[in-house]
């Protein structure tokens, strides 16, 4: 099973992003379970896509930006703030990972979305994990930036 992404007209069932990109995990549901990652800059998409792959695939969706906020609200992050990144990624990832493990231990599918994944992810799992987990960090194109950032005088 594997993830793709196309620019065009999807097929029936696969629903849209935006701007004619489309995502799909290419396989048969049930086939095999799999960890989809899906981290990037903020404004990416990534929860966007996250919850149209649970539209679509029926994976279980694991927002970690949930539970930063649920770790805040409830006092267990000490005197983190939702603005301390560094902080949060490590308070956060040894939990995220070790849900990660479980899932494949137990041959369960989960979609993991969040901007507090770290680069060197892979060195938290041996080879037997990595394969099945699937890693996605989306970013902005020139072309949005700069579409994005245009003004005019007037």
């Amino acid at each position: 099973m594997s993830f793709v992404q196309r620019s065009g007209t999807p097929e029936p069932g696969v629903p849209p992003l935006r701007d004619g990109v489309f995502c799909l995990l290419s396989g048969k549901p049930g086939e095999s379970a799999m960890v989809v990652i899906i981290t990037g800059a903020t404004h990416t998409g990534k929860t966007l896509l996250a919850q149209r792959l649970l539209e679509t695939y029926h994976f279980p969706y694991l927002s970690v930006d949930l539970l930063k906020m649920g770790l805040i609200r409830s006092g267990r992050a000490g005197d983190l703030t939702p603005y301390d990144d560094e902080a949060l990624e490590g308070c956060l990832w040894p939990i995220v990972r070790e849900m990660i493990k479980t899932a494949v231990e137990n041959g369960q599918s989960l979609i993991v979305e969040g901007g507090y994944i770290p680069h060197d992810w892979k060195a938290s799992f041996e080879e037997s994990y990595i394969k099945e987990i699937r890693y996605y960090c989306l970013v902005m194109s020139k072309q949005y930036i700069m579409k994005g950032s245009v003004t005019t005088n007037g």
